[in-house]
């Protein structure tokens, strides 16, 4: 599951695809281009891959009791595999391996969707923490992201580049037979907009100071 060049490469194209669908204007869609390929060469990989791997590994734990990780406050959004515990437990490690490149994915076109708004030098920059720091300082954030100070703009932009994605998750609970649990509560879409924040607040946290 790990973050190359090549992935980074193929989540931009998915990207600008669905910016093509909304008709963006072609010199919009080079600039976006242009701001990735400055941008892409400054991001350290290994600190992105450090702390994907611990996140991911912590969503697809079905093991470890109670729905909450680091950073959550409350059961608003469980742990994937941890909510839906009875299910995971039954699937071999290529379905399991299967959900953490989509969750990846999802987590990684949110961390990259600023590139399609943002200018300036600070879409050059990246934070000289470890990658322990970073992930640190980057998961508490998640869940205390206000989506309104964002505006509805940015959520429904994040929801379109990643609406592909979220689709083949509903295929993968469909095929599984994933269904609500007994209080007829389904998560899902709750723990996708998760991935969203943590996308973003990935960005915040290596590219701003705090």
């Amino acid at each position: 599951m790990a973050i190359t060049d090549l992935k980074l490469d193929q989540y931009m194209e998915e990207m600008l695809t669905q910016l093509k669908q909304w008709e963006v204007a072609a010199v919009e869609i080079d600039g976006v281009k242009k701001r990735f390929e400055g941008g892409k060469h400054k991001m350290s990989l290994e600190k992105i891959n450090y702390c994907l791997d611990k996140y991911i590994k912590s969503e697809l734990d079905y093991l470890t009791s109670g729905y909450r990780g680091l950073g959550r406050l409350t059961d608003n959004q469980p742990r994937l595999a941890a909510y839906y515990r009875s299910y995971f437990s039954k699937m071999d490690g290529n379905e399991i391996s299967e959900m953490g490149e989509l969750i990846t994915k999802i987590i990684m076109k949110a961390f990259m969707y600023p590139f399609t708004f943002m200018t300036g030098s600070i879409m050059n920059h990246s934070s000289t923490v470890s990658g322990q720091q970073l992930y640190e300082k980057w998961v508490p954030q998640i869940y205390t992201l206000d989506w309104n100070m964002l505006g509805d703009n940015t959520l429904r932009g994040l929801t379109n580049i990643t609406n592909l994605d979220y689709q083949k998750m509903e295929v993968f609970f469909k095929k599984k037979n994933i269904t609500p649990d007994l209080r007829g509560e389904d998560k899902l879409p709750s723990i996708f907009v998760g991935y969203l924040a943590a996308g973003m607040m990935l960005f915040a946290s290596d590219h701003f100071q705090s």
